[in-house]
């Protein structure tokens, strides 16, 4: 092999490489992208939940180990006519 064609079959080498580097750079942005979304759901899920369980329209409660409602969401405190300082006595 001659040096010009060992050089041709370096840079050819070379320029697979750099390809392939460049696709998994794409798909690791596109995985990055895609953790972020998802932490950014995880951030707004405690509020998501809170905001779906007080405006639910149909009567959801939660007990505690003991079977005891710790909270009520407000179709529970309509249909059950009681209010949230109610639940602790």
């Amino acid at each position: 092999m001659t040096p010009s064609q060992r050089l041709l079959e370096l840079n050819l080498n070379l320029q697979h490489r750099v390809e392939q580097l460049e696709q998994d750079n794409q798909q690791l942005q596109a995985e990055l992208t895609q953790l972020r979304q998802e932490h950014d759901l995880l951030q707004r899920s405690p509020a998501l939940y809170r905001q779906l369980f007080d405006n639910a329209p149909v009567s959801e409660l939660s007990m505690n180990t003991e079977s005891y409602i710790t909270e009520m969401n407000q179709a529970s405190k309509h249909w059950f006519d009681l209010s949230q300082a109610q639940l602790y006595w």
